[in-house]
């Protein structure tokens, strides 16, 4: 990796430039500093440096020229800059640099490729795979193809490296540490099949059937020599054809809000006074699920939220959901799924009650146009039934998304949107005009999933949906009270791995909705909610 020469010529600098051209590297030097200091004459002299071996004067030039009336053009410099920093070992920032100057498709696959190699030597093996990925994408000359399968050959041997660093720790009854070396050097070379075959194998010591069957899967929807494909098949005929997974979380939080309702409720409720109340809250999550087949499974989940405050004891909420998938690949490319499921919801605590009844079907389609990215379009029907006082919940939901997943090693962002339509009916109150619970929604949204650490998870997400009520059927004279909300949503989470099947999660949600009516009085519908929950995960 040596620095690029992109000078403007410059009178007065051509005796310099011959020098260097010549690779009398101090005479070029001398003759750049030599004229009024200038953005090209610093610039050269970096440039004259660099070559010279002395890296940090040359950096120390290249900042000078910045700083100059006429700075040098900024991807090349960029580059160069790069080019010190990495030779000074300072990668992370040598990355940053080279990622700037990829932004000139000139430069794009060599800066890009460049970038490879300092995560690469910063100890971010999964980053330099993606950013070999982008190298070779941006490389459409083949002008860096050299330099692409040199950083290629280098992210292999880590993976090689990894691997037999996995074989240690199998061999050494290290199981959960070789699951998670065996993991990253899939990671680091996606065409190697052995590293999925011994992922598979240590999660199968572990107990983690489910997982062991995909990684064998995955395995043997790559190339493999015949002694590798008869290891995966061998490993697939001793797991069970039927396999159960369950997971319980304990946790505790509390509520800025609690009368509101946030985002995993069935539906809105009606407000039962005005203002806000605050309370602590205890949660309860089982999982429960059968993997029938690779393909097939069947999941129960019942979820609890009870408030501790009295004034909001009445809204804690308890859901019972009971599902089957089933999933297919069509193609190498496209994957088919569809799900029929129910739900049953309470509300209360001393006044426990039916809630909601609901049942319904999904169906999806995954497109995988290459390794780091997919598509995914959403179709889903349910239909709902209002339980005790809460017959306005009676009705049918159509939900349609379109959303976009990339990949880059263990980090995984997502964005997309969602249209609903919520078709269901009118609370009819005592006093008061009556208030539709039916409206049509608008759902942009965005999340990031990471795995910083080997044992820590992290999520970040949010978005913005637009919700426009329906008209209410029965009105006071003169007046119009069709509702509009506003709905900014965010969430942040943390997951650390404290043993094995044990885990601590701290989480936290925000929503903030802005509520209008058009014309007359109505009971005020924004509020702000906050929630903080901390909770301890059991799986199995």
């Amino acid at each position: 990796m040596v620095a690029a020469l992109a000078l403007v010529l410059a009178a007065g600098l051509q005796d310099a430039q011959a020098a260097f051209a010549r690779e009398e590297y101090d005479q070029a030097e001398r003759l750049a500093l030599a004229e009024p200091p200038s953005g090209a004459a610093l610039y050269l002299a970096g440039l004259a440096r660099f070559r010279a071996g002395r890296t940090a004067a040359a950096l120390e030039a290249f900042d000078q020229a910045a700083q100059t009336a006429d700075p040098p053009q900024g991807s090349a410099w960029h580059f160069n800059r790069g080019a010190c920093l990495y030779q000074l070992r300072r990668f992370a920032e040598a990355e940053k640099e080279y990622l700037d100057a990829a932004l000139d498709p000139l430069l794009a696959a060599v800066s890009l490729a460049n970038a490879g190699f300092a995560a690469l030597d910063a100890g971010s093996p999964e980053r330099a795979r993606s950013l070999l990925q982008r190298a070779q994408a941006a490389d459409g000359t083949g002008a860096a193809r050299e330099l692409i399968a040199d950083l290629e050959a280098q992210a292999t041997s880590a993976a090689g490296e990894e691997y037999r660093a996995g074989i240690s720790a199998y061999d050494a009854g290290r199981i959960d540490e070789a699951r998670l070396r065996f993991r990253r050097a899939a990671e680091l070379d996606p065409s190697d099949g052995r590293s999925h075959i011994m992922a598979g194998a240590a999660a199968l010591r572990l107990g983690a059937h489910a997982e062991a069957r995909g990684e064998f899967q995955q395995a043997l929807s790559m190339r493999l020599d015949e002694e590798d494909a008869r290891a995966a098949r061998d490993y697939l005929d001793v797991l069970p054809r039927a396999t159960w997974q369950g997971a319980l979380t304990l946790g505790g939080g509390f509520d800025s809000n609690a009368l509101q309702t946030g985002l995993s409720q069935p539906g809105d409720l009606a407000r039962g006074t005005t203002g806000s109340v605050r309370s602590a809250s205890a949660t309860g999550n089982l999982d429960l699920s059968l993997q029938l087949s690779p393909q097939a499974r069947v999941a129960y989940d019942f979820d609890q939220l009870t408030y501790l405050s009295s004034d909001a004891s009445d809204r804690s909420l308890q859901q019972h959901a009971l599902a089957g998938t089933m999933e297919m690949r069509a193609t190498d490319q496209l994957r088919l799924g569809g799900s029929l499921g129910a739900q049953l919801a309470f509300a209360g605590v001393s006044k426990f009650r039916g809630l909601q009844a609901a049942g319904g079907g999904s169906g999806w389609a995954i497109l995988e146009e290459s390794g780091a990215t997919s598509t995914r379009l959403d179709l889903g029907f349910t239909r709902k039934s209002g339980l005790s006082e809460f017959s306005y919940l009676t009705g049918n939901r159509i939900d349609a998304g379109l959303s976009q997943e990339l990949r880059a090693g263990s980090t995984t962002l997502s964005a997309g949107y969602w249209l609903r339509d919520e078709d269901v009916g009118t609370l009819q109150p005592a006093f008061g005009p009556p208030q539709p619970f039916a409206y049509w929604g608008h759902t942009l949204w965005g999340s990031l999933r990471a795995t910083p650490l080997p044992r820590l998870r992290v999520e970040i997400s949010g978005g913005f949906e637009f919700r426009r009520y329906a008209d209410a059927a029965d009105r006071f004279p003169g007046e119009s009270i069709r509702r509009a909300d506003q709905r900014w949503f965010s969430s942040a989470s943390a997951s650390l791995q404290l043993g094995r099947g044990i885990s601590l999660a701290l989480r936290y949600d925000l929503v903030v909705n802005r509520s209008q009516a058009e014309n007359g009085p109505s009971q005020n519908q924004s509020f702000d909610k906050h929630v903080a929950t901390l909770g301890t995960a059991f799986a199995w």
